[in-house]
């Protein structure tokens, strides 16, 4: 664009006549209008789909902030072997009948007092309480990301299916306007044989009935075509633009495609399934919630040292005179250390509870596993299914079309003869319109079928 209002506003410091200056115009113009009509027609490819529906699904954003959930609370695990070092001071005002807080001597005078300190402690042993947190809130991680990476290939499957239909619909738009072109073309000339006196008026009538048809079919193709736009248009997250366009791939379709037996598949989405990954990763969680629950049983050894002094308004020496502040902080240090052990002995059965529930929760885990490994065996035999049957489908529609070719054009044959019926010709070219479109649902079914199957395989989803 630089370049465009650079050569605009040269044009003027040129000395060359108004007609040049007028071809400089007119070139610019030309120049902008291509540039702004390739940007307007600038069409989405595959990756570019997947990674904008990555970036823009709400379902992923989300996982993504439970993922720096379970980053930060894996840190505070580590962090909190550490031990915890704090600094206190305060302020007092005491009035009337007081005890001095350094001297602990009685006083009627009002006091003014300050106390300052520095605490330090750190765990010896905690019944390994802090070691199973950080060792769960990695797995904890782990599952977040595992939920992640399965959003993302659901949301890569819609994209692909979404993609696909695209261009199962623009096929159907070449269908039904190449059917449309050849239906106009027999008309023409059923036109020219009722014009000579041929052909009757209903056989006419009929051609023409077959020509409103097919431009119906027609329309009806480029809406379901506008609407797979649409439908790829909301999953992207981008605003609806009439002038959005893919990136049209040519499916090489291989007949001889084999997958193996379902027992191979599972076997195979056993490791390589974030689902299930991310139910095996739930069970970890609940044993460290086990074992976290279990140390609360095991007593607790900690180290605790301070550093304090203080300051008062009443400490005078045996003057009578005010200690300086100074003075009364270097007299007043003291030091402790201690070593602080403790016990559980009876705390309303609460340790023991939580074990208890922890344990179900295990349970709970555990058929949460056998629950998804069944969902996804059972999905694989499906998918293993649906494949075959519209991998014969679409073999079926292939021959269908060329037999059906084959009697079309024995058909238009005899009826430019006259030896058939209209009615007759035009069944042939309705069975030939519907083994074409048959042909392109097949072929979209079949592609589709197989990309589950190497979802399930763990293969790269791409087309």
């Amino acid at each position: 664009m630089q370049y465009y209002l650079l050569l605009f506003f040269g044009t003027f410091k040129t000395k060359s006549t108004n007609i040049h200056r007028l071809k400089n115009y007119i070139n610019l113009l030309l120049l902008i209008a291509f540039s702004f009509n390739s940007i307007a027609q600038e069409s989405w490819d595959l990756q570019k789909c997947l990674k904008q529906a990555k970036e823009n699904n709400l379902e992923i954003l989300k996982q993504k902030l439970l993922i720096d959930i379970a980053k930060s609370n894996l840190k505070s695990s580590k962090l909190s072997m550490l031990p915890d070092f704090n600094a206190f001071s305060s302020q007092g005002y005491n009035f009337g009948r007081a005890i001095d807080p350094l001297t602990n001597d009685f006083t009627i005078e009002n006091i003014s007092s300050n106390n300052f300190s520095l605490r330090s402690s750190v765990d010896l042993f905690d019944g390994f309480n802090k070691i199973n947190k950080i060792k769960r809130d990695k797995n904890s991680l782990k599952f977040s990301e595992l939920e992640l990476e399965r959003l993302v290939n659901r949301v890569y499957m819609d994209v692909i299916d979404a993609y696909l239909q695209i261009i199962f619909c623009k096929e159907l738009v070449i269908v039904s306007k190449e059917q449309l072109r050849t239906t106009k073309l027999q008309y023409e000339k059923s036109l020219k044989l009722y014009n000579q006196g041929v052909l009757a008026k209903d056989a006419l009538l009929q051609v023409e009935s077959q020509v409103l048809s097919e431009k119906l079919a027609k329309i009806s193709s480029e809406n379901q075509l506008e609407l797979a736009k649409l439908n790829l248009q909301q999953f992207l997250k981008i605003e609806q633009s009439e002038d959005f366009e893919i990136q049209y791939i040519k499916l090489n379709i291989d007949t001889n495609i084999t997958y193996p037996k379902t027992s191979e598949i599972y076997q195979l989405a056993l490791n390589k399934l974030p689902e299930l990954k991310a139910a095996e990763q739930n069970i970890l969680i609940s044993k460290k919630n086990i074992s976290i629950s279990k140390s609360n049983l095991l007593p607790k050894l900690s180290f605790s040292s301070s550093i304090g002094t203080g300051y008062s308004s009443a400490r005078t020496s045996l003057f009578g005179e005010e200690i300086p502040f100074k003075t009364q902080i270097e007299d007043n240090l003291s030091q402790s250390i201690s070593f602080n052990l403790s016990f559980p002995i009876f705390n309303g059965n609460q340790i023991r509870n939580m074990i208890t529930s922890s344990k179900i929760d295990l349970l709970n885990s555990g058929y949460v596993l056998d629950e998804t490994k069944f969902f996804v065996r059972k999905q694989i035999e499906i998918a293993h299914s649906d494949f075959r049957t519209a991998k014969k489908q679409y073999q079926f529609c292939m021959k269908s079309v060329v037999s059906n070719k084959q009697t079309f054009l024995i058909s238009k044959n005899k009826y430019d003869l006259g030896i058939i019926d209209t009615f007759s010709f035009l069944d042939t070219k309705s069975r030939l319109n519907k083994a074409e479109s048959e042909l392109v649902r097949a072929k979209y079914d079949y592609v589709f079928k197989s990309k589950i199957l190497d979802y399930y395989m763990g293969k790269n989803l791409n087309l």
